[in-house]
């Protein structure tokens, strides 16, 4: 009972299947069987095979064919040593040619009751029987362990997720397409409206939604919250009519549209990564693999970085490798998940109520989503109850950087809704948000405004989309930085011109004559 509920079973080390010339090897190992067996094994090569009938008594259910009440067909796998100690004919484990190709290497634990002498020296008193208990390495058809794992996973019960360990490897990638502005002919605002729709066609919302629904079906088991409903349900649909609603009214905010599913792309990476970890079972049924440890396909060397749908990988118990934790945040994640989607909020659009401008620091590169701060469309405190797995645990969702910090209940710090004033040592990106919509110039006036009063290390300016400067006031002074370096470069080429042949008429050595010609006062 202590192995199986409160360390774990599964292949603990070792155990490796390595493909020989003439042999099948299985490496030193050990692992722990669901009735918490202990299996031991020792190096060795298999070189030849015979027939093998399971012992009557007892009939290891896990093996019988519920269809035919028979038992499966098994091999005894044989070393060169132990085949001199079997009488029947052996067989050479290359013949038949293609014996192997759908084959499955197991360790059998073969329990055998024997009755002991009742009568020794000293009485004839009944002495019971003795359980003997021998390892037998055995192959079994891919077809009949496919039977054997469907059996097991039915005794998994609603916390077994190890069962969903090689669906999880088949998780799908999902991924968004950039807008690539240096790339794309933009000659107004709809040709920017318009590229950024193309990065969010009918099937990028497919491939979110899908891969959504896909996260539910496979850790349904520890998403009890959901009462057995998939949220992510009508997400393609879902999707497609917030985008068919800011396309209608609200365009201008198309860019916001594109960051939410961004997120959403990043939400869903950092849950599969996390979630990859999770492989844990309470109190797993005993009757999984009692006697039994399915090493791997028989024609394929066990591999760390290739997991094998029919290798008994170890799964430990909540209490080891931090699993119960790891369930709590990987749930937390998909929280998080369905709050996006639920939350995703974009106030109507009115010249005459605009909202505050606002710098938000936050981080960029290869940051997760839980370090990031929260963007300005969403509802803030629905959101960040689940946005930080960390200040989840320690009470501090309110903690959360975000540009409607002032919004949260109960307020925090002020650290928080003012993180300007503060350290930013830690930050390598600002969100720039509220802008969207405002005059051009009260906006520019404002972030520039901010940024020299909080010495921010970035640079900002008003580009226009279009040719029409008809609404641009233009000041005639202003100071073009790209083409002023060119004329500073052309005028002191021309000073160099005009100065060479006055060094030649006043025969200047040609080593001094382009010394110290002041660059800003040509000749």
């Amino acid at each position: 009972l202590t192995r199986n509920k409160l360390i774990g079973i599964g292949i603990v080390c070792g155990l490796e299947i390595n493909n020989r010339p003439a042999s099948i090897n299985i490496s030193k190992g050990c692992g722990v069987t669901s009735k918490g067996y202990l299996v031991v094994w020792e190096d060795a090569d298999l070189t030849q095979y015979i027939p093998y009938t399971l012992p009557a008594n007892p009939l290891y259910k896990p093996f019988i064919n519920e269809g035919t009440g028979k038992q499966y067909n098994l091999w005894r796998l044989l070393s060169d040593e132990g085949a001199n100690a079997v009488e029947a004919d052996k067989i050479p484990i290359l013949k038949p040619d293609g014996f192997l190709r759908d084959k499955i290497v197991v360790l059998f634990l073969e329990a055998n009751e024997i009755d002991l002498k009742n009568c020794d020296t000293q009485n004839c008193n009944e002495k019971g029987r003795q359980m003997q208990l021998i390892v037998r390495p055995l192959l079994i058809g891919r077809a009949d362990v496919e039977e054997i794992i469907s059996k097991q996973k039915k005794l998994s019960g609603e916390d077994g997720l190890s069962n969903s360990y090689i669906e999880r490897l088949g998780l799908k990638e999902i991924a968004l397409r950039r807008f690539d502005v240096s790339a794309t002919p933009l000659l107004n605002s709809f040709d920017i409206y318009n590229a950024y729709l193309k990065c969010m066609d009918d099937a990028a919302l497919e491939n979110i939604a899908d891969a959504y629904s896909q996260c539910y079906t496979i850790f349904q088991p520890i998403l009890n919250d959901y009462g057995g409903n998939n949220p992510f349900k009508t997400l393609q649909v879902d999707l497609k009519t917030k985008l068919e609603t800011i396309k209608k009214s609200l365009p201008i905010y198309i860019q916001y549209y594109y960051d939410f599913l961004d997120d959403l792309v990043k939400a869903y990476q950092e849950f599969k990564d996390k979630s990859f970890d999770v492989i844990t079972e309470c109190c797993p049924d005993e009757d999984q693999f009692p006697m039994h440890l399915m090493l791997g396909e028989a024609t394929v060397d066990t591999q760390d970085y290739i997991r094998s749908p029919f290798r008994q990988y170890f799964i430990s118990s909540p209490l080891f490798n931090h699993q119960a934790d790891l369930i709590n945040e990987v749930k937390t994640l998909f929280d998080r998940m369905v709050g996006m989607v639920k939350n995703f909020f974009i106030p109507q659009f009115n010249l005459r109520q605009t909202v505050p401008i606002r710098i938000t620091p936050s981080k960029w590169s290869n940051a997760a989503l839980s370090a990031r701060s929260i963007p300005y469309y969403y509802n803030i405190n629905n959101v960040a109850r689940s946005w930080n797995w960390l200040k989840k645990t320690k009470g501090k969702s309110n903690f959360n950087l975000s540009y409607n910090a002032d919004k949260y209940l109960p307020a925090p710090a002020d650290n928080i809704v003012n993180p300007l004033l503060y350290s930013m040592e830690q930050y390598d990106f600002y969100r720039i948000e509220g802008h969207v919509g405002q005059d051009f110039s009260t906006a520019l006036n404002v972030l520039l405004s901010a940024r020299n009063s909080n010495r921010l290390p970035f640079d900002v300016i008003a580009l226009k989309a279009g040719s029409d400067a008809a609404n641009t006031p233009v000041k005639y002074n202003c100071h073009f930085e790209d083409l002023e370096a060119q004329f500073k470069l052309i005028r002191t080429e021309l000073a160099c011109k005009m100065h060479e042949p006055l060094c030649i008429a006043a025969k200047v050595p040609s080593a001094l004559r382009f010394i110290n010609i002041p660059s800003d006062k040509p000749f």
